[in-house]
């Protein structure tokens, strides 16, 4: 919904200048298309993803699915600091919440495309920790699956054991019934949505979805404390990569390059969006991925969105911090921030008052979906 140039100034609270910034986080937009993914709003591809989505027999020990670390109750993620599959991963499973926004997956941006994400942890040996061989025969075995498949992509041979070619085309599928699901991962309506159309709309009742101590939060989010410098838009991140100096969950864990490994790995892919398995391969996919230079990334990661971010504890890339209250600190003191290597200038502790850090807080608790 497009703002007016003057809106309405019906919160004394906020000035016209803040309230025009405000107009701009809500509400969430449609997804953008995917040219590389020509199933991504088959409604039968995404019904086939789903199945997939939830199916553990697609792993290596038929006990673990995506919805192992993607659980709905917890906006698709899995509430603990290294997720867990077949074995340990090195990084904290981040929500589904809205993926199809995203430009850039995993907390390295190793993937361009959803259905490219998708395929990574099937294969993974700490997440699934199968082979694409295994999972197109148990497509090919299962009556059900097959019937579904077939209905969407066409005919199955029967046997893979000897035709990698003919299984990777099957895996690719999958990837992309799984993207076409995970597209429809949206949430309801927010407090702070709410809000936002009572500004939109003069409504004194609705912006009441916020109480003080949030109203204050989001003044100091879009203000003195900058949060919204890198979460910013609608969902409330810059899609981007940033070094904050938070370190490693265990020292002892192998080191985590983050954006650095992650750019190698995307140009490395053959599943990536200009690769031979793509839709679309010299399209849109060639304005991101021709320009990434290894040699200017840093040791970096995903600004995760805010949305429903009270329940997708705990936070930062290992999951380094348990609680909300605990990320509010960490700005505001950096105390235990190693900050000798980042590019980042606008990390400055904020010093704030101990109902400004409460209101944060709320405010970023309002972000939670009814």
């Amino acid at each position: 919904m497009a703002c007016s140039s003057s809106p309405p100034a019906a919160s004394q609270s906020f000035s016209e200048a803040e309230i025009r910034q405000i107009l701009t986080l809500s509400p969430v937009p449609d997804p953008p298309p995917d040219p590389t993914n020509r199933w991504s709003d088959d409604p039968a591809a995404a019904t086939f993803g789903a199945t997939l989505f939830h199916d553990t027999r697609f792993s290596a020990n038929g006990q673990v699915s995506c919805a192992t670390c993607h659980q709905r109750a917890l906006a698709f993620t899995d509430g603990k600091s290294l997720s867990t599959g077949i074995g340990t991963t090195g990084r904290h499973s981040p929500t589904l919440t809205h993926v199809a926004h995203q430009r850039w997956l995993f907390w390295d941006g190793r993937a361009d495309t959803l259905w490219g994400q998708a395929l990574g942890p099937l294969e993974d040996p700490n997440e699934h920790g199968g082979t694409r061989e295994q999972y197109a025969q148990l497509i090919a075995d299962d009556p059900r699956l097959r019937a579904e498949y077939e209905a969407i992509f066409g005919g199955l041979p029967d046997n893979f054991a000897d035709d990698r070619s003919a299984a990777t085309l099957v895996f690719v599928n999958m990837g992309k019934s799984i993207a076409a699901f995970e597209r429809s991962l949206t949430f309801g309506q927010t407090r702070f949505d709410t809000f936002v159309e009572g500004l939109r709309d003069g409504d004194l009742g609705k912006q009441r979805a916020l109480n003080p101590s949030a109203q204050l939060g989001l003044k100091l989010f879009i203000g003195r404390a900058r949060c919204n410098l890198c979460h910013s838009g609608p969902l409330f991140t810059d899609l981007e990569f940033h070094s904050i100096g938070v370190g490693p969950l265990d020292p002892d864990l192998p080191p985590d390059q983050g954006r650095m490994a992650g750019i190698s790995k995307l140009k490395n892919s053959e599943f990536n969006g200009v690769g031979r398995w793509s839709d679309d391969p010299t399209g849109p996919a060639h304005l991101k991925v021709d320009y990434l230079d290894t040699d200017r990334a840093v040791v970096s990661y995903k600004t995760p969105t805010l949305r429903n971010v009270a329940i997708t504890a705990p936070y930062m890339h290992q999951g380094q911090l348990d609680t909300l209250e605990q990320v509010v600190d960490f700005y505001d003191t950096l105390q235990d921030a190693d900050l000798s290597g980042t590019p980042e200038k606008i990390l400055i502790p904020l010093k704030l008052a101990t109902a400004e850090r409460a209101g944060l807080v709320a405010f970023m608790e309002s972000l939670n979906s009814e």
